[in-house]
């Protein structure tokens, strides 16, 4: 457990961890003799970090507890109340790999992303706030460079907007989804922010009264907004719940605020596969 601030918290829970260090300067001897393994690492930057969940015994049917990397953020709530949660970011796994210096978070496997956003109207300059939750079942990447994490196998994903309670589902092979300023150092220092989401393979989304499926989808969290596309060859098909009539084409933009559907490109008229 780390505190950089009063209000934020990064925490590691695994069965193993193992933690590359810099190399020690010469300067840093007097840190390096202290006792206190605290003292020592406050002189070296991490440069990896590895944690891994434990093995389950042979004779155990219960699944292992996973390991996990945590980061809180919270902000002050007043002198007679306990500061209130503003960030969150949990990312859930066998494995967890942080490598700082190439600017990397990795899961190799199966895993869970659980991002939230929960600052006030005050606190925050933009609309996407909310929580989002991602599964996975082959791998998670992290590009800090460019906030931009991709999953792959089975993705599912499930988003709630703050400011309007508007919920999305979303299901695809891939998905490749934008983290506002996941830029800062430490394993855990993504802010919760969802900006946006490409799905590709399978994609199916559900929002108000509306499904879709399609072959790749670009979902703007900000604006409450979905397009979907064809692969070639194929539809994007939309169907009202309740209903059995279909709207079929080529490209849909989908309002999900208004839950509104506009058919961009028609393409051939057909019934859906």
């Amino acid at each position: 457990v780390s505190e950089p601030d009063p209000l934020s918290r990064d925490t590691i829970r695994a069965e193993r961890v193992r933690v590359e260090l810099e190399p020690a300067q010469e300067g840093e001897a007097a840190a390096m003799d202290s006792a206190d393994p605290a003292v020592q690492s406050r002189s070296r930057r991490v440069l990896r970090m590895h944690a891994w969940a434990a093995l389950p015994e042979p004779d155990d049917d219960a699944a292992p507890t996973p390991a996990s990397v945590e980061s809180t953020r919270s902000v002050d709530a007043g002198p007679d109340a306990p500061p209130r949660l503003a960030r969150a970011f949990t990312l859930f796994g066998h494995e967890i790999i942080a490598d700082n210096q190439a600017g990397t978070l990795d899961v190799p496997g199966a895993g869970r992303l659980m991002v939230a956003d929960l600052r006030s109207d005050a606190e925050a300059d933009a609309d996407n706030r909310g929580t989002a939750l991602f599964d996975w079942t082959e791998s998670f990447h992290v590009e800090r460079a460019t906030g931009e994490a991709t999953m792959h196998g089975g993705v599912r994903m499930s988003h709630r907007r703050l400011a309007d309670s508007l919920r999305t589902d979303l299901e695809a092979e891939s998905i490749t989804a934008r983290i506002r300023d996941a830029t800062a150092d430490g394993a855990g220092d993504l802010s919760g922010e969802l900006e946006y989401a490409t799905a590709v393979g399978k994609v199916w989304v559900r929002s108000g009264r509306h499904e879709l499926t399609g072959h790749r989808l670009e979902y703007d969290a900000i604006a409450g907004t979905a397009e979907a596309f064809a692969d070639e060859g194929g539809v994007v098909t939309v169907v009202e719940v309740g209903r059995t009539s279909p709207v079929t084409a080529r490209r849909i933009f989908w309002n999900l605020v208004t839950d509104r559907i506009e058919v961009r490109d028609p393409g051939p008229a057909r019934a859906p596969r």
